[in-house]
Protein backbone atom coordinates (compact mmCIF):
# COMPACT_ATOMS: atom_id res chain seq x y z
CA UNK A 1 0.00 0.00 0.00
CA UNK A 2 1.11 3.54 -0.67
CA UNK A 3 0.79 4.48 3.02
CA UNK A 4 2.51 1.49 4.64
CA UNK A 5 6.12 0.52 5.11
CA UNK A 6 7.77 -2.11 2.96
CA UNK A 7 7.70 -5.60 4.42
CA UNK A 8 10.59 -8.06 4.21
CA UNK A 9 8.64 -9.84 1.44
CA UNK A 10 8.34 -6.53 -0.44
CA UNK A 11 12.09 -5.92 -0.17
CA UNK A 12 12.82 -9.48 -1.32
CA UNK A 13 10.49 -9.06 -4.34
CA UNK A 14 12.18 -5.78 -5.31
CA UNK A 15 15.66 -7.28 -4.92
CA UNK A 16 14.68 -10.33 -7.01
CA UNK A 17 13.23 -8.14 -9.76
CA UNK A 18 16.31 -5.90 -9.79
CA UNK A 19 18.54 -8.99 -10.04
CA UNK A 20 16.38 -10.56 -12.76
CA UNK A 21 16.52 -7.45 -14.96
CA UNK A 22 20.07 -6.44 -14.08
CA UNK A 23 18.76 -3.10 -12.79
CA UNK A 24 20.40 -3.66 -9.40
CA UNK A 25 23.63 -2.34 -10.93
CA UNK A 26 22.24 1.22 -10.94
CA UNK A 27 19.51 0.98 -8.28
CA UNK A 28 21.15 3.59 -6.06
CA UNK A 29 21.82 6.04 -8.91
CA UNK A 30 19.43 9.03 -9.36
CA UNK A 31 16.99 8.55 -12.27
CA UNK A 32 18.43 11.64 -13.99
CA UNK A 33 21.77 9.80 -14.21
CA UNK A 34 20.41 6.67 -15.91
CA UNK A 35 20.13 5.98 -19.62
CA UNK A 36 16.88 5.37 -21.46
CA UNK A 37 17.66 1.65 -21.56
CA UNK A 38 18.36 1.60 -17.83
CA UNK A 39 15.07 3.38 -17.19
CA UNK A 40 13.31 0.80 -19.38
CA UNK A 41 14.80 -2.06 -17.36
CA UNK A 42 13.97 -0.30 -14.09
CA UNK A 43 10.34 0.02 -15.20
CA UNK A 44 10.28 -3.67 -16.05
CA UNK A 45 11.73 -4.51 -12.63
CA UNK A 46 9.00 -2.40 -11.03
CA UNK A 47 6.34 -4.37 -12.89
CA UNK A 48 7.90 -7.75 -12.06
CA UNK A 49 8.25 -6.91 -8.35
CA UNK A 50 4.48 -6.48 -8.12
CA UNK A 51 4.06 -10.18 -8.92
CA UNK A 52 1.01 -9.53 -11.07
CA UNK A 53 -0.60 -12.49 -12.86
CA UNK A 54 -0.32 -10.63 -16.17
CA UNK A 55 1.99 -8.05 -17.73
CA UNK A 56 1.23 -5.91 -20.75
CA UNK A 57 4.47 -4.57 -22.21
CA UNK A 58 4.51 -2.06 -25.05
CA UNK A 59 7.87 -2.27 -26.84
CA UNK A 60 9.84 -3.35 -23.74
CA UNK A 61 13.09 -3.44 -25.70
CA UNK A 62 12.70 -0.14 -27.57
CA UNK A 63 15.55 1.75 -25.87
CA UNK A 64 17.84 -1.21 -25.33
CA UNK A 65 20.99 -2.40 -27.04
CA UNK A 66 21.03 -5.95 -28.44
CA UNK A 67 22.49 -7.52 -25.29
CA UNK A 68 19.79 -5.97 -23.09
CA UNK A 69 17.09 -6.87 -25.64
CA UNK A 70 18.07 -10.51 -25.34
CA UNK A 71 18.27 -10.32 -21.54
CA UNK A 72 14.76 -8.84 -21.25
CA UNK A 73 13.13 -11.23 -23.70
CA UNK A 74 14.92 -14.28 -22.28
CA UNK A 75 13.65 -13.59 -18.76
CA UNK A 76 9.97 -13.53 -19.75
CA UNK A 77 9.53 -17.34 -20.06
CA UNK A 78 11.16 -18.14 -16.70
CA UNK A 79 9.13 -15.35 -15.06
CA UNK A 80 5.92 -16.79 -16.49
CA UNK A 81 6.79 -20.30 -15.29
CA UNK A 82 8.39 -19.53 -11.91
CA UNK A 83 6.84 -20.68 -8.64
CA UNK A 84 4.47 -22.95 -10.58
CA UNK A 85 2.16 -19.96 -10.99
CA UNK A 86 0.90 -19.47 -14.53
CA UNK A 87 1.31 -15.93 -15.70
CA UNK A 88 0.59 -14.11 -18.92
CA UNK A 89 2.79 -11.67 -20.78
CA UNK A 90 1.30 -9.67 -23.65
CA UNK A 91 4.03 -7.82 -25.48
CA UNK A 92 3.96 -5.43 -28.42
CA UNK A 93 6.97 -5.98 -30.66
CA UNK A 94 7.50 -4.47 -34.08
CA UNK A 95 10.57 -6.64 -34.68
CA UNK A 96 8.91 -9.71 -36.13
CA UNK A 97 12.04 -11.86 -35.85
CA UNK A 98 12.18 -11.18 -32.10
CA UNK A 99 8.46 -11.91 -31.83
CA UNK A 100 8.94 -15.23 -33.63
CA UNK A 101 11.86 -16.18 -31.42
CA UNK A 102 10.40 -15.31 -28.01
CA UNK A 103 6.61 -15.45 -28.28
CA UNK A 104 4.45 -18.56 -28.20
CA UNK A 105 1.51 -16.93 -29.97
CA UNK A 106 1.33 -13.89 -32.24
CA UNK A 107 -1.47 -11.55 -33.22
CA UNK A 108 -0.93 -9.63 -36.45
CA UNK A 109 -2.89 -6.38 -36.54
CA UNK A 110 -3.62 -4.33 -39.63
CA UNK A 111 -5.10 -0.84 -39.81
CA UNK A 112 -8.67 -0.26 -40.89
CA UNK A 113 -10.99 2.76 -40.92
CA UNK A 114 -12.53 1.57 -37.64
CA UNK A 115 -9.18 0.81 -35.94
CA UNK A 116 -6.89 -2.19 -35.89
CA UNK A 117 -8.18 -5.50 -37.20
CA UNK A 118 -6.79 -8.94 -36.39
CA UNK A 119 -5.34 -10.23 -39.66
CA UNK A 120 -3.98 -13.46 -38.16
CA UNK A 121 -3.48 -15.13 -34.81
CA UNK A 122 -1.57 -18.24 -33.84
CA UNK A 123 1.91 -19.68 -33.78
CA UNK A 124 4.73 -17.75 -35.45
CA UNK A 125 4.66 -20.31 -38.29
CA UNK A 126 0.96 -19.61 -38.85
CA UNK A 127 1.16 -15.81 -38.65
CA UNK A 128 4.52 -14.96 -40.21
CA UNK A 129 3.93 -16.02 -43.78
CA UNK A 130 5.07 -13.94 -46.74
CA UNK A 131 1.46 -13.70 -47.97
CA UNK A 132 0.02 -12.41 -44.68
CA UNK A 133 2.90 -10.00 -44.10
CA UNK A 134 2.71 -8.67 -47.66
CA UNK A 135 -1.00 -8.01 -47.17
CA UNK A 136 -0.43 -6.38 -43.78
CA UNK A 137 2.55 -4.19 -44.71
CA UNK A 138 2.31 -3.86 -48.48
CA UNK A 139 5.87 -5.06 -49.07
CA UNK A 140 7.51 -8.34 -49.89
CA UNK A 141 9.28 -10.24 -47.13
CA UNK A 142 11.56 -13.20 -46.90
CA UNK A 143 10.64 -15.59 -44.08
CA UNK A 144 12.98 -18.45 -43.25
CA UNK A 145 14.06 -20.52 -40.29
CA UNK A 146 17.39 -19.62 -38.71
CA UNK A 147 19.82 -22.51 -38.52
CA UNK A 148 21.22 -20.98 -35.32
CA UNK A 149 18.08 -20.12 -33.31
CA UNK A 150 15.63 -22.47 -35.06
CA UNK A 151 13.13 -19.61 -35.10
CA UNK A 152 11.69 -17.71 -38.03
CA UNK A 153 13.46 -14.62 -39.27
CA UNK A 154 11.63 -11.97 -41.26
CA UNK A 155 13.52 -9.76 -43.70
CA UNK A 156 11.72 -6.94 -45.53
CA UNK A 157 12.56 -6.83 -49.25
Amino acid sequence: SRFSSATTDDVAAVDAALDLTGAGAWASRPVAHTSGGEQQLTGLARALAQDAPALILDEPVSALDMAHEMAVLRLMHPWVEQQKARRLVVVVLHDLSLAARFCDELVLLTPSPSGAVVAAQGSPEHVLTPELLNTAYGIGVDVRRSAVTNSLTVTPL
